[in-house]
């Protein structure tokens, strides 16, 4: 079964709200703290973090930055590694 640019695209935000929510999480934060570091609404971040809407490119350099990581490793799904 071939799958449409829609499942392409629904999986690839669900794999970057995944990647977002696995390193606020290994960075002791909540999503009001995060929210509130991206000048974004708590909500507009869980949207996010589930996989219902892509950050726009300003949202992403601002997640990258809190997160202390690079906006490649953000969008490639790098997760953090634990010692």
């Amino acid at each position: 079964m071939t799958r449409t640019a829609a499942q392409i695209r629904q999986n690839e935000r669900i794999k970057l709200g995944n990647t977002i929510r696995v390193w606020r999480q290994h960075r002791e934060m909540t999503q009001t703290e995060m929210a509130e570091a991206l000048e974004i609404q708590q909500s507009n971040l869980s949207v996010i973090e589930n996989g219902r809407k892509l950050p726009n490119d300003s949202t992403i350099d601002k997640l990258a930055k809190v997160l202390k990581i690079t906006p490649y490793d953000l969008l490639s799904g790098v997760l953090p590694t634990t010692k």
